[in-house]
């Protein structure tokens, strides 16, 4: 260590005194690419993650297994710092998001563009029943469409009373419908992983606090532009850059990385069911960067444009 090089119990300390109580337990800004893809509201901090991760000396040659994975908040801390981890989790959503949120290949133009054309036809047959996706003002009880698509009697009854309003759970079958019309498989479960998080943040009517309950009743709600944000968000995560460790201890060097890492793997009770890329391939794209519905990658502008 370099003269005058603070040492990680002290940044640590400095760290802990800088947060509350109440802090100590939120997603920091920095935090937020990948980690904030989705999670449940009482995961805990990747901060806390790290601070274990330094304390324990770990680097490339260690190797994690989270038994509990829930959303990947370790698997993913370790991605960033090139660190092999294996997740085990047994709720099937909990494993898909984690599946996601370790799934750094996608283009970020390219996921982007794909999003934008299936915007712009949900967004279509919204219109052509003379729905709009996101209105100016919002009405508190807007004029009731004809055939309003909704779920099946038994499915519906397996939510929450008023967890759903009615227009934008029609809203929301129109986009998932396109979403299954246009899969492509190199975009498909990063879109729907932002799909379900608008659903359950900014769509229905929950609300966390941190227990799960129904909230004002909303009679409409944007939809195909809530999930695009999300989409949009997913694509400027600056994941392409990872804490590299060294060879004998955790490093907070950040250097432009492969959007994988060998060795992260996720299992579903204990049985191995996929393999995260081990072959890497660098963004091509500045994911900082604006991209607009119908605005090609090559007419996109810089974000303080």
């Amino acid at each position: 260590m370099e003269s005058g090089e603070p040492a990680a119990s002290d940044t640590r300390q400095r760290t802990s005194h800088r947060l509350s109580n109440g802090e100590m337990n939120r997603l920091l800004d920095q935090d937020r690419p990948a980690h904030d893809w989705y999670r449940f509201v009482l995961s805990f901090p990747p901060h806390l993650v790290r601070d274990y991760i330094e304390r324990f000396g770990l680097c490339r040659r260690h190797r994690v297994l989270d038994p509990f994975c829930g959303t990947g908040t370790t698997i993913v801390e370790c991605k960033k710092r090139g660190i092999p981890g294996v997740g085990i989790e047994a709720n099937p959503f909990a494993h898909f998001v984690t599946q996601v949120k370790t799934d750094w290949s996608p283009d970020p133009g390219e996921l982007l563009q794909h999003a934008a054309s299936i915007a712009e036809r949900a967004r279509a047959l919204l219109e052509a029943d003379g729905i709009e996706d996101d209105p100016v003002f919002i009405r508190e009880r807007p004029p009731v469409a004809q055939n309003l698509r909704t779920l099946d009697a038994e499915v519906m009854d397996l939510l929450l009373a008023n967890s759903i309003s009615p227009l934008p759970l029609h809203k929301t079958l129109v986009l998932l419908d396109c979403l299954k019309q246009h899969a492509d498989p190199r975009f498909e479960k990063h879109q729907y992983l932002a799909l379900a998080k608008a659903l359950a943040f900014s769509i229905s009517n929950l609300h966390f606090g941190p227990e799960v309950g129904v909230g004002p009743v909303k009679a409409d709600a944007p939809v195909i532009a809530v999930w695009f944000d999300g989409v949009s968000r997913i694509a400027r995560s600056p994941s392409s850059e990872r804490i590299e460790p060294d060879g004998s201890g955790c490093s907070s060097r950040r250097r432009p990385a492969y959007s994988g890492h060998r060795g992260t793997r996720l299992h579903r009770c204990c049985h191995h069911i996929t393999t995260v890329s081990e072959r890497k391939r660098l963004y091509q794209d500045d994911p900082t960067r604006k991209c607009d519905p119908g605005i090609s990658p090559q007419q996109r502008r810089p974000s303080g444009a």
